[in-house]
């Protein structure tokens, strides 16, 4: 099982079980499951769904979950879970690369293993291991923005609370990636320790 921080909102805990391949939303009230969503079988498109990664959430005005952002082993795009109605509501494929470009190496069955919804709310962001980029869709349309090529295995992401910068952990060469999310670029490449994935960003007063 893989236990994600709550929703904004708090009311809620999402967990998602990869060998189950489901997604349980928890009241955070009474500790007792609210509903579950398993993934199977294919999907629409031919897609083969399976274990539940990464997820992120946006929100309503209000504070309350509007919609998950899921990434699924064995498929190289994000779901979009629809909170209210529980249903897969659109998917959001990553962009193809000529062969040359990309790479299968050390994707554990999960092409995309990074996702970050700006703390302004305004942008989407995925990881893509194959193709070495992180790619970007607006919010709340989900217009694709473009994607920005970064350092090899690019995993888990933050951000600055500002929404202007990208940090990208990049587990094939030991670097981090800062990108500018408004010039759409990689602005600098911080090495790191060995396999760098899991990031998170801090405020100090």
């Amino acid at each position: 099982m893989r236990v994600h921080s709550r929703p904004p909102d708090g009311r809620h805990v999402a967990a998602g079980m990869i060998g189950a391949r489901t997604l349980t939303i928890i009241d955070t009230s009474n500790d007792e499951p609210v509903w579950s969503l398993h993934f199977s079988g294919r999907s629409t498109g031919g897609y083969p769904d399976g274990g539940v990664r990464p997820m992120a959430f946006e929100t309503h005005p209000d504070g309350s979950t509007k919609r998950l952002f899921v990434q699924i082993s064995n498929y190289h795009g994000v779901q979009v879970v629809d909170f209210a109605t529980r249903t897969v509501v659109e998917k959001l494929d990553m962009p193809s690369l000529p062969i040359s470009r990309v790479t299968n190496d050390a994707l554990q069955g999960s092409p995309g293993h990074g996702l970050a919804v700006s703390p302004d709310g305004r942008q989407l962001w995925s990881t893509s291991k194959p193709n070495g980029h992180v790619y970007a869709w607006s919010l709340p349309d989900l217009e694709y923005l473009g994607g920005v090529e970064v350092g090899h295995i690019p995993d888990w992401l933050t951000m600055t609370p500002d929404s202007r910068y990208l940090y990208v952990a990049n587990a094939g060469s030991n670097d981090v990636s800062v990108v500018d999310t408004m010039e759409m670029r990689e602005v600098a490449r911080i090495a790191v320790g060995q396999v760098p994935k899991r990031n998170r960003t801090v405020v100090l007063r």
